[in-house]
């Protein structure tokens, strides 16, 4: 089977789940028509001009990188690739047909806008613009299929980081160039030469051609990384699995917090954690944490941007196993027991976050330690409300992710709601200090009370 053969087949499956199975694809393609329409509407109105075209064209380059590591990760990782091994499709043939994959998907208004509008403004001759729409999406493709083929054969433990470091590549950049083209009164004239945008352009095309020149050896790195991935995790799952379950007694709590460390979202919500601390800590914030009321909304803002979605998406990633806890006797008590004792280390962070908040400003002992303590009990009933709430969605499907870091974001509807309760019921702290206790107790009860009705007789009736 050719590349060609295999890209059309591939091409074909997508135009079928985009657009005669859903609805998708032309939501998509109304979406691109619009953006490219608003564009040049701006751009002949003067809302987007910029003299920094040097500085504007690197952007897109990076912001195409981004969006097509994205794009890699999800080809490149994709099931249907083992069926095409199985079938006796090479694995050269495979990476050609993905490469052709990610520099179709990076043909889009989003990924292409930076260089639309240099388009538009006539920034740059004719020649120079189409040279720019041929190269930087191939280019862009290429380097993004190497960088994960290296990163998942030689970083597997750090990959999920990679994932999340370009993704803010690619978030950052479309921010950085609408802020350039926004405040064009504020940039310097820095013009990019015909010979220099040229340069680029050759030099982005000899690391194609490098790419393309090795790509029989990056085949091989790819199918060793894709075909050991699967049994490479599973070890070092089972492996953690093992050794906390000698410690903790509840096999169900340990698995919930191995699977919540394997993500490498985890370790980025405490490192986000922590520098906002930091920032409220050294910053001007300080000034505000010396009245108590403003005390509690800062700690429970930094509590809840950082781990407000982690109980919301609890019940979304439980999928079929509800029949395992029915017929292990695993009663709606002790499985809301446990998703709570999961969490409780996530709200033992609110008191951290108190305590750091109440040793900076020099607050009394007594005080720290009743705000600290307020903190833990909104934090903590805000936990239980979001996986009441979430509870509601749960209906034994788990939706198909393609990385494990949309573990952690919430997906279905009631997840959402979760996630909105939290924020809504830690509006509480405007209220006077026994109001407080008296309504996060009462909700306490009902959520739980409610939550093991719901179980029982949605999910543990035959």
């Amino acid at each position: 089977m050719t590349t060609i053969t295999l890209l059309k087949m591939r091409a074909r499956q997508g135009i079928n789940s985009q657009f005669i199975f859903g609805k998708l694809g032309w939501v998509v393609m109304l979406f691109e028509f619009s953006g490219l329409v608003t564009i040049i509407y701006a751009v002949m109105h003067g809302y987007f001009y910029t003299r920094d075209t040097a500085l504007v064209f690197l952007l897109a380059f990076i912001n195409l990188l981004g969006s097509d590591y994205l794009s890699a990760e999800k080809y490149l990782s994709g099931p249907e690739n083992r069926y095409d091994l199985l079938t006796g499709i090479s694995a050269q043939e495979i990476i050609r047909a993905i490469y052709g994959q990610v520099i179709w998907n990076s043909l889009r208004v989003i990924s292409l806008f930076p260089v639309i509008i240099i388009a538009v403004n006539k920034a740059l001759p004719p020649w120079l613009i189409l040279l720019s729409f041929l190269s930087f999406p191939a280019a862009a493709a290429l380097l993004a299929c190497l960088f994960n083929i290296l990163i998942k054969r030689y970083l597997k433990r750090i990959a999920g980081m990679f994932y999340l470091l370009f993704s803010l590549v690619w978030a950052g950049s479309i921010a950085a160039i609408l802020y350039l083209l926004f405040n064009h009164n504020k940039l310097s004239p820095v013009l990019l030469s015909n010979r220099g945008l040229l340069l680029f352009l050759l030099l982005l095309a000899a690391f194609a051609m490098v790419i393309l020149y090795f790509s029989p050896a990056l085949a091989g790195l790819w199918k060793n990384a894709y075909l050991l991935s699967d049994s490479i995790t599973q070890t070092i799952l089972f492996k953690k699995f093992h050794l906390l379950s000698r410690l903790f007694a509840n096999s169900f709590t340990v698995k919930e917090w191995v699977l919540l460390w394997r993500n490498p979202v985890t370790l980025l919500r405490l490192t986000v954690w922590a520098a906002l601390v930091v920032i409220c800590s050294l910053t001007s914030l300080k000034s505000y944490l010396h009245d108590p009321t403003l005390f509690l909304v800062i700690s429970l803002g930094v509590w809840l941007f950082c781990f407000a979605e982690m109980p919301a998406a609890a019940w979304q990633n439980e999928g079929e196993q509800k029949a395992f806890y029915w017929l292990s006797c695993f009663n709606p008590a002790k499985l809301i027991t446990a998703k709570i004792v999961v969490y409780l280390p996530v709200a033992v962070l609110g008191i951290l976050t108190a305590l750091s908040f109440g040793l900076v400003v020099h607050l009394s002992l007594g005080l720290i330690l009743r705000q600290a303590a307020l903190v833990f009990l909104l934090v903590l009933s805000a936990a239980i409300i979001a996986l009441a709430v979430a509870c509601l969605g749960y209906d034994g499907t788990k939706p198909n992710f393609d990385n494990v870091i949309f573990e952690q974001v919430p997906w279905t509807k009631s997840g959402i709601a979760a996630v909105a309760g939290e924020f809504i019921f830690c509006c509480m702290v405007f209220l006077p200090f026994h109001w407080i206790i008296l309504l996060s107790l009462t909700t306490l009860v009902i959520c739980l009370v409610g939550q093991a009705i719901w179980l029982r007789r949605s999910y543990y009736t035959t």
